[in-house]
């Protein structure tokens, strides 16, 4: 699932800067030396704001806490919404509060400055999107207009009481983290602070160059151009000894909390699987045991770290949601680093075969929404919503249906349940057909779940603080303004085709269904991928992403049990020509008693 959060095109934020300024006489006799850099969002400046350098050390900053959570409340309310914050400070700690106003609860988070600690009464509580109806919820979108009335998904009170998170301790100490208090001021490095606060909430990280600061999701030749033009301007060269001894200890740090399918990987900490693996040799892309990635990762050569990172995303983690963006500004962009791996190559081997057989039957391309007798196939390989639309939410109800653009998925379902809810309809059975579906966006597989289940629930696990949540979704199909069953398909049979290739929420939607037991899987199956996208970033600029630690998980019997093995069918098609020879497919539906 790439669930990528839209802030506004422009920010304008005015933090309140101090003037640059050495000092010696901190308290931990460390020197610090401050300097404004801008921040740059889509290839332009948006604010400014100041970062820290201790001891001459010039390329690895710190932020004052202060400021962070002044940072923390204007991407909140330029994303989601106000939240509040109060600022309490005692003596090396740290507190900053957040007013959960779903909840009715204060949720502190202190910073340790003398033990090195962070500690979340409730993680969940604190990070949650002011406009979710519980602790966690998947879609990215704010679905009420400005008289707070519900447009094309309502999210309903959960049946279920949430499971709340155990207190969060992260102990910076033990990966060799420091936390200084210089000068009366809370230093946090920025990479820190942005790992636990900034990413898993916002998707978004901050990647410094020496020159400015760019905020992005992805740095990669698809990732936006203007924030990957401005990132590679920054000079080349090698990191300072102590930014390469902080950088390693930050990414098992972030790994260790952020990285949704630790478990499945039986990976007890990030260091011990550092330490036991090979790693990609400086010659070839082969495995040489008696080198370990941690060897790599602390060595000076920032090329051959971030080859130690695409060597553990493609050979080790080997997960679809794991996926190498691009290099470090310190050695620049390098061709030939696609992402890799073996479960990558197979889903990218069965995506070929099933558009070969596609394309055997539909030459000309398959239509998005097809009736054959008295079965309508609804068709796509990806979630996506039209860009342009979205950015005026009321032309979903006011554009003619005609008119909607072919890619925008809300606009799809809703022509397909016009004409299957047509008066004197012949449609009798309704098919999704996900047999190339490799995800998109999360809203809008839970819009057509909806669709096809009236109402539906979603439970979702934070592996980091073991909170699970429940959240009720109804979607409106027929553009009525009103979540009832008319936006539904009645008594009507329901089907989803899945094949290796159905990933992300090509495999949620099917999930979903299975659960259900209200809709018939047909085919093989699905791909796999449990946990939402999480984008990431080394302390020295690498980006990538994991599997974060939003982990999608189904109910049986009381119990969750998270979806990444994958819907397996109720019915099992062979070959994937049998998937669009549709008529014979019809017969064989309207066999199905």
């Amino acid at each position: 699932m790439k669930k990528i959060i839209s802030l506004v095109t422009a920010i304008f934020i005015t933090l309140s800067l101090i003037s640059c300024k050495d000092s010696d006489d901190g308290d931990d006799g460390v020197k610090s030396t401050a300097e404004v850099y801008s921040v740059y969002l889509e290839g332009n400046s948006r604010f400014d704001m100041p970062l820290y350098f201790l001891d001459d050390v010039n390329d690895l900053p710190y932020i004052v806490v202060n400021e962070g959570a002044d940072i923390l409340r204007f991407l909140y309310e330029a994303c989601y919404g106000s939240v509040d914050f109060t600022v309490l400070k005692k003596g090396s700690n740290f507190t900053l509060v957040r007013k959960n106003d779903v909840y009715g609860a204060d949720i502190p988070v202190t910073i340790d400055f003398e033990k090195d600690l962070i500690r979340f009464q409730d993680y969940d509580l604190f990070a949650m999107r002011p406009e979710c109806a519980t602790i966690m919820d998947v879609t990215s979108r704010t679905y009420v207009d400005e008289n707070n009335n519900p447009f094309l998904i309502q999210k309903r009170p959960s049946k279920y009481l949430p499971r709340f998170g155990e207190p969060l301790e992260i102990n910076l100490k033990s990966y060799g983290i420091d936390l200084l208090v210089v000068d009366g001021e809370y230093l946090i490095p920025l990479q820190t602070f942005s790992d636990i606060f900034i990413a898993p909430v916002f998707l978004y990280n901050f990647y410094f160059n020496g020159n400015c600061l760019v905020f992005s999701v992805d740095l990669s030749e698809k990732g936006n151009e203007n924030d990957r033009k401005v990132y590679y301007e920054g000079e080349h060269g090698e990191r300072s000894p102590e930014l390469a001894k902080f950088g390693y200890g930050e990414l098992c740090m972030m790994l260790d909390n952020l990285y949704g399918l630790k478990d499945h990987k039986e990976i007890s900490s990030f260091d011990k699987l550092f330490q036991t693996v090979g790693s990609s040799s400086i010659e070839s892309r082969s495995i040489v045991q008696e080198q370990s990635l941690k060897s790599y990762l602390l060595g000076s050569s920032v090329f051959n770290v971030d080859k130690a990172i695409y060597t553990l995303i493609g050979s080790f983690l080997d997960d679809n949601h794991c996926k190498w963006y691009n290099f470090s500004y310190l050695t620049g962009e390098h061709e030939g680093f696609k992402p890799d791996g073996a479960a990558r190559e197979r889903l990218d081997e069965y995506e070929k075969q099933y558009k070969a057989a596609r394309n055997a039957f539909y030459p000309d391309g398959i239509p998005a929404y097809e009736e054959i007798g008295d079965t309508a196939f609804i068709t796509f390989d990806i979630f996506e919503m039209d860009s342009e639309l979205w950015s005026k939410p009321s032309g979903y109800y006011t554009t003619p249906l005609s008119e909607f653009p072919e890619k925008d998925i809300f606009g799809l379902i809703m022509k397909a349940h016009d004409q299957i809810t047509r008066e004197n309809s012949p449609i009798k059975n309704v098919v999704i057909d996900l047999s190339v579906n490799i995800g998109g966006a999360a809203d809008l597989a839970v819009y057509i779940i909806s669709w096809f289940l009236g109402e539906y629930d979603m439970s979702i696990k934070n592996t980091m603080s073991g909170a699970v949540s429940t959240t009720f979704y109804r979607c409106d199909a027929n553009r009525d303004h009103k979540f009832d069953e008319k936006d539904t398909l009645g008594d009507r049979k329901l089907f989803c085709l899945t094949s290796p290739v159905s990933f992300s929420c090509g495999n949620l939607v099917p999930s979903a269904f299975k659960e259900s037991e209200k809709v018939t899987l047909i085919g093989k199956t699905s791909a796999g991928g449990a946990c939402v996208v999480q984008p990431v970033s080394s302390a020295w600029g690498t980006s990538f992403r994991i599997s974060g630690p939003m982990c999608l998980v189904s109910m049986k019997n009381g119990a969750y049990y998270d979806i990444d093995q994958g819907a397996e069918p109720d019915y099992t098609l062979r070959s994937p020509e049998s998937y669009y020879n549709r008529s014979e497919l019809v017969n064989f539906i309207n066999s199905i008693k």
